[in-house]
């Protein structure tokens, strides 16, 4: 007994068809919506991505502003109480201070001696009494 094929066109076309249309979730008829949909995600991943980077470099800048904000009134406060300190010792006192930022101070208030400052004033300062006149400069 032999099998015999059929040799009509229209019944392999059909065939075929049938086979095609009966694929899950119609694969190979709908093959580039995969494709769309990955890359909107991609696309919004990226955009959520880059608005925390934004959000949070923001916030960085504000927190680096705010601690140079902190060291310098810091600074200030020492420079201040040291003066002080300079002053009610007398003549002759002197006392070295290491300053965490550079400060442009014009006046010190809250101090009872008259004080000299010099105009930029960073890193090691000196504070002397020379006379009841304290004398601030950079060493």
């Amino acid at each position: 007994m032999s099998i015999s094929r059929p040799t009509n066109p229209l019944y392999f076309k059909s065939a075929q068809r049938s086979f095609v249309e009966t694929q899950p979730f119609g694969a190979t008829r709908r093959r580039g919506q995969l494709s769309v949909e990955f890359a909107l995600l991609f696309l919004l991943s990226l955009v959520i991505l880059g608005i925390t980077v934004a959000a949070v470099y923001s916030m960085s800048n504000s927190f680096n502003d705010l601690a140079v904000h902190r060291k310098a009134l810091y600074d200030i406060n020492r420079l201040r109480m040291a003066t002080e300190d300079v002053c009610l010792s007398g003549s002759g006192s002197s006392r070295t201070l290491i300053l965490l930022t550079q400060l442009n101070v014009t006046t010190l208030s809250g101090v009872d001696c008259p004080v000299s400052l010099a105009p930029s004033l960073y890193s090691r300062v000196v504070i002397k009494n020379e006379n009841g006149v304290v004398v601030i400069s950079k060493s």
